[in-house]
């Protein structure tokens, strides 16, 4: 017996595909979704949680890297500066400062800056080889008593030599200076002559405290 199929008027059967067939709307093979694909909030958990701990460990890492590049730059200014003072002293036969009374609390770097970048001798407070050394004029400052703060100096504050000047080290505080020539040395000492020094990364002024250990101070100084 004929089964009849029954078509629309453009001979397309009435019936739509059944969606279960192999080869159904979606085309032959096409993988369809089951219950249990992709996946599941613990696996996505775990992906999240070992992207936490590279992405620490980058940061970790680059944090490092700054603060050893920090390290390396505050070196080699403490050089440059121990440098131009040796040259200074090799034409006035003294050290900047060394008729100061040098304090645990006081920081004679603007006394140091005059002299050697200051207009030179009688016109003014500089060696008679002034200047002695070059520096970045973005890292000069001057002590702002009412906000407690170093504030980034002035072309004018720069230029006047009655404005106590001050260089930051590479983590913004400022590099320390203190003439011991001719002084008896106390435990704040590390030189005979003179100590010049960053605070260090922790900004602390160990020196200052007399700690002198290595191992328990970071001051990056001429010694």
């Amino acid at each position: 017996m004929m089964i009849a199929h029954h078509v629309t008027g453009h001979g397309r059967p009435l019936n739509p595909p059944d969606p279960n067939r192999p080869g159904g709307p979606s085309g032959p093979g096409t993988p369809r979704l089951r219950p249990g694909d992709g996946f599941t909030l613990i696996e996505i958990l775990v992906v999240v949680s070992i992207i936490a701990v590279v992405a620490g460990l980058v940061v970790m890492g680059i944090q490092r890297a700054r603060v050893k590049v920090n390290i390396t730059a505050a070196r080699l200014t403490v050089e440059s500066f121990v440098s131009a003072i040796e040259n200074y002293y090799q034409d006035e036969s003294v050290y900047p400062g060394m008729d100061l009374t040098p304090s645990p609390d006081e920081n004679q770097f603007p006394v140091l800056f005059n002299a050697l970048r200051g207009e030179r001798k009688p016109r003014g407070p500089g060696g008679r080889n002034s200047p002695y050394i070059q520096v970045k004029e973005e890292q000069l400052a001057v002590y702002d008593a009412d906000l407690d703060q170093y504030l980034p100096a002035t072309l004018e504050q720069i230029r006047d030599p009655e404005t106590p000047k001050y260089l930051l080290d590479p983590w913004g505080r400022p590099y320390v200076y203190r003439c011991n020539k001719g002084k008896k040395l106390e435990n704040f000492m590390r030189n005979s002559n003179y100590d010049f020094y960053s605070v260090g990364p922790n900004g602390e002024d160990d020196t200052a405290q007399g700690v002198i250990d290595a191992t328990q101070s970071d001051d990056i100084g001429n010694w």
